[in-house]
């Protein structure tokens, strides 16, 4: 499929087919966020409910290494310019084990993190307990593999894919060795100058860091606050990943070695993961896929231009026939976002937390 820029992004067809002032990990007042532990044969998984959920319609977000579903999309879900999106659909949050803002130190001796596998089987638990028989997946490096494994191994439950930054390759030796490194610091429980480096270069790349210095500094503090044994756990999984094993479909109606759904595939110009995310692009099928290059931007893409990943996400909710009634001037409003695109991040009020521990089996 061809390249889209943000010039073509009025063209998206998936179904063939101002500044912002949201520090990163916080949502708005008027957005209630309730946080609730889910209780899995794997551990307990934080997950924050953001919306009614009462609303037949909901998406799945995962987040990448380095970070919560806090840092992840906090900023992001409560733009202004997406509230059309959170009147029509109820989001849950998903965290790896241990990675919630604020989590305490996984057990020492006979705990096994789960693989990239089982934090895919987590989903299934996730969705059992909230009573979700579909959904549309949102996920973001590491989140976006485990969506896209869900998505092979129970085609039906997912209704479409937005990927950022996503691969569906195991981890090259260039990143195996980097990520070996850090993780000799983080089992020692420390948070090294190379390890935070490294986390910042996987999360922003090296444009974005030279040239964002607010966003550089809002998670290099974020680097700081993040439990260094439990992200080495999380990490250790995600460098020993396998490949998903998917290949372009060779006949019109092979779909066994590919994901079924609709796929939105979307990457910074300058982010440090766009060649794995081409890769994906030439392995999906075509006729369900689209590729969307973010100009001006790195890997923080719902960060530094949340405006044009938000008029693509209600583009292929379209697609997918949801969302019809968002028209031009509401498009426009988030086209707008990214003219403005964030220079600073400036602190909102404290999301609502209201705890509670349940139990699901996956």
């Amino acid at each position: 499929m061809e390249k889209l820029t943000d010039v073509e992004l009025n063209d998206i067809q998936v179904d063939l087919t101002s500044r912002t002032s949201h520090r990163v990990g916080e949502t708005t007042a008027n957005q209630q966020v309730i946080e609730e532990d889910v209780e899995t044969r794997l551990g307990r998984v934080r997950v924050a409910v953001q919306g009614d959920r009462r609303k037949n319609k909901s998406i799945i977000t995962f987040h990448d290494i380095g970070q919560s579903h806090n840092t992840c999309f906090g900023s992001f879900f409560s733009l202004d310019a997406i509230q059309p999106l959170l009147s029509r659909f109820c989001i849950f949050h998903i965290n790896a084990p241990g990675q919630q803002d604020g989590a305490e130190e996984l057990p020492d001796s006979d705990y096994h993190y789960p693989t990239m596998y089982q934090l895919a089987e987590l989903i299934d638990a996730v969705l059992n307990y909230f009573n979700i028989s579909s959904f549309v997946g949102f996920g973001v490096g590491a989140g976006a593999y485990v969506l896209t494994k869900y998505a092979l191994l129970l085609p039906n439950k997912v209704d479409g894919l937005v990927l950022i930054n996503g691969t569906c390759s195991k981890s090259s030796w260039t990143e195996w060795g980097y990520q070996k490194v850090s993780n000799y610091y983080l089992s020692k429980s420390s948070m090294s100058s190379f390890t935070q480096d490294y986390m910042l270069w996987w999360l922003l790349g090296s444009a974005s860091m030279e040239r964002n210095h607010d966003l550089y500094n809002v998670y290099k503090e974020n680097t700081r606050n993040l439990n260094p044994r439990n992200l080495g756990l999380f990490c250790q999984s995600w460098i020993a990943r396998l490949d998903l094993g998917i290949s372009r479909p060779k006949l019109r109606n092979d779909r066994a070695s590919t994901v079924g759904c609709a796929v939105l595939l979307v990457v910074g110009k300058s982010s440090p993961h766009k060649d794995m995310v081409v890769d994906m692009n030439q392995r999906l099928d075509p006729a369900n896929t689209s590729y969307f290059e973010v100009s001006d931007c790195g890997g923080l893409v719902l960060q530094e231009q949340p405006g044009k990943v938000i008029e693509a996400f209600f583009l292929f909710l379209q697609g997918l026939g949801y969302m019809t009634s968002v028209g031009p001037k509401q498009l426009a409003r988030a086209r707008s976002l990214s003219a403005n695109a964030p220079e600073q991040l400036s602190p909102t009020a404290t999301p609502v937390k209201g705890v509670s521990k349940s139990e699901a089996v996956c």
